[in-house]
């Protein structure tokens, strides 16, 4: 089996799982789907016909 070496130090292996993890916070309240999706989503909804009551 060979030994993998690591690349980069741990300081960016540790700063690129922090990216990862804020990203994911960040999209969570929009239900984990890429902004523009998100975006697309609420202006179809702003078009969609009033449901009667």
């Amino acid at each position: 089996m060979s030994k993998t070496t690591n690349k980069f130090s741990p300081e960016v292996r540790e700063r690129a799982v922090r990216l990862v993890l804020d990203n994911e916070a960040l999209l969570e309240p929009i239900g984990n789907i890429p902004p523009a999706e998100a975006e697309a989503k609420f202006y179809a909804a702003l078009d969609a016909e009033p449901m009667a009551a």
